[in-house]
Parts: structure tokens; sequence; C-alpha cells
């Protein structure tokens, strides 16, 4: 069941976010994408807040609406849109975009197959 508080707390991150703050869009997508303490997800709703701050570059947002172009979820399955935003991520310093990047050149997935760009 959610609590006064996280209530209270989703909808201070809904104000900060429809104000165009890119914390608060984050903030507010995390909550919507993962069950927090009775907060009901709503991956759609959490896409809309990912790519949102995402767009104004913030890192952990690139790296969830990058996962959810990889993986399909509430956005349609894009691996070109996944790495870009992997990417993105990455170039931040993301230490989990930097391996999603460095499995794609593993692998070859989306990118020309390249050991030295892998293991960079």
């Amino acid at each position: 069941k959610a609590t006064e508080a996280n209530l209270a707390a989703i909808e201070c991150f809904r104000k900060a976010a429809e104000q165009g703050h890119a914390s608060g869009q984050f903030s507010l997508g995390f909550m919507l994408y993962h069950y927090y303490k009775g907060i009901q997800t709503d991956y759609s709703e959490a896409a809309k807040w990912f790519r949102k701050a995402a767009e104004q570059g913030h890192t952990r947002a690139c790296f969830k609406i990058g996962w959810m172009y990889e993986h399909g979820e509430a956005v349609p399955e894009d691996k070109d849109k996944a790495g870009k935003w992997f990417r993105k991520a990455a170039e931040q310093g993301n230490g989990l975009a930097q391996m999603e990047i460095g499995d794609r050149y593993y692998h070859g997935t989306g990118v020309p197959q390249n050991d030295v760009e892998a293991y960079a």
C-alpha cells in the first residue's frame, strides 16, 4: 500500500517534472517504472518522463530509456534507438551503458563487430 509520504513524493516529482526539471522527470519515471512502495507501475508514463529527462542529457534517464528501447518495454523495440541512448549515457561515464556499448561491439549488434572497441 502506498504511504502518504510516497504519494506526496510522487506529487512533488510530478510538479518538478511538469516544470521541466530533468531530475524531477527522472525521479518520477523511476517511481512509475519500479513498483515503489505501493506506487503502481506505469511503463508508458515512465518512458515519457525518462525520454524528457534524457533529451535534457540526464545520464541515468539516457540509460533507462535506452533499456526500454532495447527490451521493448512500453516503446517499440528498437536496437538503434537503444544504442543511441546507451552511447549518450556511456559518454557521460555511466558504467552500465558502457557495458552495453561494449557488448554491442563484442557481438556486432547494430555496429560492426570490433574486439578493440568492445574492450576499450
